[in-house]
């Protein structure tokens, strides 16, 4: 199952349906999570006479990429199935870049040659893939210039 991470709280996330072919009581089915981990128990609920899981927080790719849990079907005679289900969670672009200066020259000599580097800069975003994509530059007209150096790293240079 994948779901993004900007699901609103008490959506459906999944519709669990189970049959039993016994009458009466013994045909009633409730649902149950089985060995659900602890940040999972957080995260979802599930209704035991629907099968209803609906999603109980705000998701965050960045703290979890997904869920593994097991959901009980049990019917009223103590029969049981199991079903595993995994809940990954789709990443958006949720996070500023980040920008440190890891490195700075200052005072810079006016009679500093063209190709002086003045700054040793980091830029890094939390989301993934494409949505970490980084496009880093100065926006008015100075005499300088950025210069991509490695991953991740710009020179700002004269």
């Amino acid at each position: 199952i994948n779901i993004k991470e900007n699901t609103p709280k008490d959506s459906l996330v999944f519709q669990l349906t189970a049959s039993d072919n016994d009458d009466g009581s013994n045909g009633k089915i409730t649902y149950s999570f089985s060995n659900l981990p602890r940040s999972a128990q957080d995260m979802f609920s599930l209704n035991p006479e629907s099968g209803e899981i609906k999603l109980k927080q705000y998701l965050d790719y960045e703290k979890v990429k997904s869920y593994k849990m097991v959901v009980e079907a049990k019917d009223g005679g103590g029969l049981a199935s199991y079903c595993k289900l995994q809940i990954e969670i789709v990443d958006l672009n949720d996070n500023a870049p980040e920008i440190t200066l890891t490195s700075v020259s200052s005072p810079i000599p006016e009679d500093s040659p063209v190709g002086t580097v003045i700054a040793l800069i980091n830029v890094h975003d939390q989301d993934s893939a494409e949505n970490k994509q980084i496009n880093c530059y100065i926006k008015e007209v100075v005499p300088f210039k950025l210069v991509s150096s490695a991953s991740q790293y710009y020179k700002l240079v004269t």
